[in-house]
């Protein structure tokens, strides 16, 4: 279900509707839980450029680092 939420976000992103994406990818997070950390990391990362995209770089900042930290944590060298 978190994939699904992240891919309607995508949607949103590639459309430019910033707060659509936001939504959409927060709502993944409340799935992304129960799937693993390389799912939860790639939404954290789109949270970070919707917040980068809609000029709050601190939040940007934030959530880029926290995915960095997560796809680390999974190795999943492919995500950074």
């Amino acid at each position: 279900m978190s994939e699904a939420c992240g891919g309607l976000g995508n949607v949103a992103a590639r459309q430019g509707a910033w707060s659509g994406a936001e939504a959409w990818y927060r709502r993944g997070l409340g799935f992304a839980k129960d799937v693993g950390r390389t799912e939860l990391g790639r939404l954290h990362h789109a949270l970070g450029t919707v917040a980068f995209r809609q000029g709050d770089l601190k939040a940007a900042l934030e959530r880029l680092v926290h995915a960095r930290a997560l796809f680390q944590e999974e190795d999943s060298t492919e995500e950074l």
